[in-house]
């Protein structure tokens, strides 16, 4: 999609489709590091050695989540019951939120033009052992 488009469907924050109105937010992709379990940064680009690549589910080195035994540990918000990249992390949620927020500041200083800021919520957050790219919730047609 060319981004005038894109910028435009923003503003207008909703979009009739047949007979179902959708909201348009923007899709902001916050990375996560598989190798140190960092967000803002992938693997590749890894200032830590590959050898002590950590757990996604326990966060310790020495073994992948498929094989781990403990219990889960986020590396985002330091505690357990969860794991990182989790949808109910709350340091994780803020992170994207805040991504969110500047991506939308971002388009308004390129465009010099007014945006209505809708609600965002986070709430989709993918599961850490499936393709990263993060996204804010709601799809088209959805009451979320």
């Amino acid at each position: 999609m060319p981004a005038n488009a894109a910028e435009d469907l923003l503003r207008m924050g909703e979009v009739k489709i047949n007979w179902t109105m959708c909201r348009v937010k923007p899709k902001v992709n916050v990375m996560l590091c598989y190798n140190c379990l960092e967000l803002g940064h992938h693997s590749d680009i890894c200032k830590e050695k590959r050898n002590d690549r950590k757990c996604l589910n326990c966060t310790q080195v020495g073994h992948l989540s498929k094989d781990c035994t403990s219990g889960s540990f986020c590396a985002t918000c330091n505690r357990e019951g969860h794991r990182t990249g989790s949808t109910i992390c709350p340091t994780s949620k803020r992170r994207i939120q805040e991504a969110t927020w500047n991506t939308l500041k971002n388009i308004r200083k390129e465009n010099d033009d007014e945006i209505v800021l809708k609600e965002i919520n986070e709430e989709k957050l993918v599961d850490p052992d499936m393709d990263m790219d993060i996204t804010s919730g709601g799809e088209c047609g959805s009451n979320n």
